[in-house]
């Protein structure tokens, strides 16, 4: 009997915790879905039930938006052209109008290591007392420098900015400089006295001459060599001279400087120190300078334009295509265009010098006004 009572009891509190579980709220989980403690909730029926934060499931029937379509997503670089409907690199079938004889399309050739993007560089060398050493190994070491660079397949002029007779005189010897330390096929002597402060100065006051011997969409790359700082026109100043000017967007500043820490140093180049850190250049301590290594660094920051090759006009960017020996490149692991300097540029392994690209678009000037898919930054 007492056996029989204790069952009943016990039933009777199963009853009462299953209606008490019954008035329970429901757990939510962090996607708005319920579920017991453990379930995570109740699953989607499919990976786009839910969305990514910061993200829209696309329209049925079309592929996602890519990152890296949007033009201004990398500060005014644009890496390839957008993904076209089929999810693949837009060809000539995908871009209706611009496809059409109105919209002719060209192909350029361009072979690594010839037709590469040009480079200038620009050496203004301090010529006061101080710079005796230094004077002598620039004098010394620039034919190395150019033997150097040549077997990188660089396509490079020399301009050097100092005095050829006067003072603490600079003389380039043959094979970079012509006869009597004259001008070459490579080489242009400006012939101007360089001071301990004054290096911003003269390359300022003789812009006309050194850019008589530079090339159109080369780099430029400055180089100054002093143990002093400058007075005058400072490196704010010459900075915004250089980029007023066409041709100096991607220009880069290097410096072979005396620096505070340095035991030869006349004053610490600090003008010349902001050039180098707002072009993103190289910048070396002259009274520690193993010459024949510091030209090899300045050679292989040379050597990275063999990966650009400008364009000869403005390409509706949506139809660009990279061949390399009929190969086709792929935008985004393979290459990138700067709309800012009108240039292809390869990505990853450069391929070896002689290696023959084709380069082909519709020219934006030539194109029908009629609206094509793809188009920068059109989300649709």
């Amino acid at each position: 009997m007492r056996l029989r009572l204790l069952l009943l009891l016990l039933s009777a509190l199963a009853l009462l915790n299953l209606a008490a579980c019954g008035d329970a709220a429901p757990v939510t989980d962090a996607l708005g879905g319920t579920g017991g403690p453990g379930s995570g909730g109740i699953q989607p029926d499919s990976p786009n039930e839910f969305p990514l934060p910061n993200s829209d499931p696309s329209p049925e029937g079309e592929d996602p938006i890519v990152p890296g379509d949007d033009p201004e997503a990398s500060n005014g670089q644009y890496d390839g052209p957008p993904i076209s409907p089929a999810g693949q690199n837009a060809d000539c079938e995908d871009l209706g109008a611009a496809c059409n004889p109105g919209a002719p399309r060209i192909c350029e050739p361009f072979e690594v290591g010839t037709q590469s993007r040009p480079v200038d560089i620009v050496f203004a060398v301090d010529q006061s007392g101080s710079m005796d050493e230094s004077i002598q190994a620039i004098q010394s070491e620039l034919n190395a420098f150019a033997a150097y660079i040549t077997t990188l397949s660089v396509d490079f002029h020399v301009i050097v900015v100092a005095s050829l007779s006067e003072g603490n005189k600079l003389c380039i010897p043959e094979p970079l400089a012509g006869p009597n330390c004259g001008d070459g096929d490579r080489f242009h002597a400006v012939d101007s006295v360089v001071g301990s402060h004054n290096a911003l100065d003269k390359i300022q006051s003789n812009i006309a001459d050194i850019e008589s011997f530079i090339r159109p969409n080369s780099l430029r790359h400055f180089v100054v060599v002093t143990d002093d700082n400058a007075n005058g026109v400072g490196g704010p100043s010459l900075h915004q001279f250089l980029t007023d000017r066409p041709g100096y967007e991607d220009y880069q500043f290097h410096g072979i400087l005396g620096l505070a820490q340095s035991w030869c140093t006349e004053e610490e180049g600090e003008d010349y120190v902001w050039l180098v850190e707002t072009t993103g250049g190289l910048l070396f301590d002259l009274c520690f300078a193993e010459w024949d290594w510091l030209f090899v660094q300045l050679g292989e920051e040379l050597s990275l334009t063999l990966s650009q090759f400008p364009l000869s006009e403005i390409p509706l960017v949506y139809t660009l295509e990279v061949f390399q020996e009929g190969e086709k490149l792929p935008y985004n692991d393979g290459w990138g265009y700067d709309d800012g300097l009108n240039l292809v540029e390869l990505t990853g392994v450069l391929p070896p010098s002689g290696t023959v690209l084709e380069i082909c678009y519709v020219p934006a000037a030539t194109a029908p006004e009629t609206e094509a898919p793809g188009e920068p930054g059109d989300d649709s």
